[in-house]
């Protein structure tokens, strides 16, 4: 009698690597279609979620910092997340890091996005074949910004969104003459 037997692609009971990998891109892959909480909870807390399930568990120091004294629309919110998410996978699946620092702040007349690891860094100059910068960098310009990427071989990467407070914060509709606030 013949014997049936399933392929679980990237699963291996004689890999344990294999079985890790394959759980970290299941559960980044499930971030990335739809972060759980961004709508429900915030920016902070759906980041802290991903952290949590995907850096932390596989050992990654973590610093995470997002000012929220300062409103903004969720569509804004959203885009700062994907931003982040693909950073995150990139320092994931290149950068061979321990440490990262994640921070949403104002700086100036902006929002400014940072993600910095203290991994191998890589070699600005050649180009890439992948999605996930251009993807990032095209989120910034959407957002009325732009993405900076500073890497050095061997002294880990910076990658910076910034975008104008103008396309970051909600508009408030001008007060009419005798209006209070």
């Amino acid at each position: 009698m013949e014997k049936n037997s399933v392929l679980v692609i990237g699963a291996s009971t004689e890999n344990p690597y294999f079985s890790l990998t394959a759980a970290m891109r299941s559960r980044s892959l499930l971030f990335e279609l739809q972060p759980p909480v961004l709508e429900e909870a915030g920016l902070e807390q759906a980041l802290n979620m991903r952290l949590d399930m995907v850096e932390r568990r596989v050992g990654l120091q973590v610093q995470l910092e997002v000012d929220n004294s300062l409103p903004r629309p969720q569509a804004v919110d959203a885009e700062l997340y994907y931003m982040a998410i693909e950073a995150l996978n990139n320092v994931l699946k290149h950068a061979d890091a321990d440490r990262v620092t994640l921070q949403i702040a104002r700086a100036d007349a902006c929002l400014r996005l940072v993600v910095a690891d203290n991994g191998r860094g890589f070699d600005a100059t050649r180009s890439s074949s992948g999605m996930g910068l251009k993807n990032m960098r095209q989120r910034a310009v959407n957002l009325g910004g732009e993405l900076t990427i500073a890497t050095r071989l061997n002294a880990g990467t910076t990658v910076t969104a910034t975008i104008p407070l103008a396309h970051a914060t909600p508009e408030v509709a001008p007060l009419e003459l005798g209006e209070s606030v």
